[in-house]
């Protein structure tokens, strides 16, 4: 059975969070110390496709913990979750939704739609 991979996608925000937020060099000192030193040169594209293991990737996030402690590592990962997020929708956007379906799902909103629209004025009120 082959080992999971991380998607490249992860591996890009990871980076791209430390490179800003740390500096190039402390990129490069991270990528030396978690043994990922290919990457200097040629860094992972934003796309969905498989890299490392899953357990380089749980090493790697260890390592960032450890070179730069609860404070830098907590910036690190929350900015990064964000921009990972970001990401994702960017590479696979929600469907469509209809407005008014989507803000009243439950039948008590619904009640209240129609309330409010009829003092809004809208066609066919008194």
């Amino acid at each position: 059975m082959a080992e999971k991979r991380i998607p490249n996608l992860l591996l890009y925000v990871v980076f791209q969070q430390v490179s800003d937020l740390m500096g190039e060099k402390s990129l490069a000192m991270l990528l030396r110390q978690s043994g990922l030193s290919n990457y200097l040169d040629n860094p992972p594209p934003a796309d969905e496709s498989p890299s490392i293991t899953v357990q380089k990737y749980s090493a790697l996030l260890a390592q960032i913990y450890e070179i730069f402690g609860p404070r830098g590592s907590r910036a690190i990962f929350t900015q990064g979750g964000r921009k990972g997020g970001q990401e994702l929708r960017r590479l696979h956007p929600p469907p469509e939704v209809d407005p008014i379906l989507w803000t009243t799902k439950r039948p008590k909103e619904m009640k209240l739609f129609r309330i409010f629209s009829i003092f809004r004025g809208s066609p066919g009120s008194c």
